[in-house]
């Protein structure tokens, strides 16, 4: 994605995308609209890369495993507001790496109904509840 500011409520359905920015997160805004997740995503697999995400609904990202299950992974990746940043649920499995998740209503990570994740190496911090 070419560097700026987008505002866009993206939803993807068993698909395998990756979307990238370009010259580190602060180089691309992804804001969501409207109170929904920037991301919502069922099933598929999904990389984003280089981004910075910011939400005013429920979740930041918010992903369901779905029928064929579900994953996603956040490289370098900023992501603040919403309640909370990352939301997985239904058995979906989320990869952190490197990332941050700050400033979230309530909590940073929600992992429910056998959704789990991994965290490598990121910052997650002043979220109103848990990290």
């Amino acid at each position: 994605c070419m560097p700026g500011r987008y505002q866009e409520s993206l939803r993807i359905t068993d698909l395998t995308v990756e979307i990238s920015g370009e010259g580190g997160m602060q180089g691309l805004l992804v804001q969501s609209q409207d109170g929904q997740p920037v991301l919502t995503q069922v099933g598929g697999a999904v990389l984003l890369r280089q981004l910075m995400l910011k939400g005013s609904g429920p979740a930041v990202v918010a992903v369901a495993g779905g029928t064929a299950g579900g994953s996603i992974t956040l490289e370098d990746c900023y992501v603040s507001g919403s309640r909370c940043g990352l939301a997985l649920r239904e058995k979906a499995q989320g990869t952190l790496r490197r990332s941050v998740l700050c400033k979230c209503g309530e909590n940073g990570i929600e992992a429910s109904g056998g959704g789990a994740v991994l965290i490598e190496s990121c910052s997650i911090f002043d979220n109103a509840r848990h990290g």
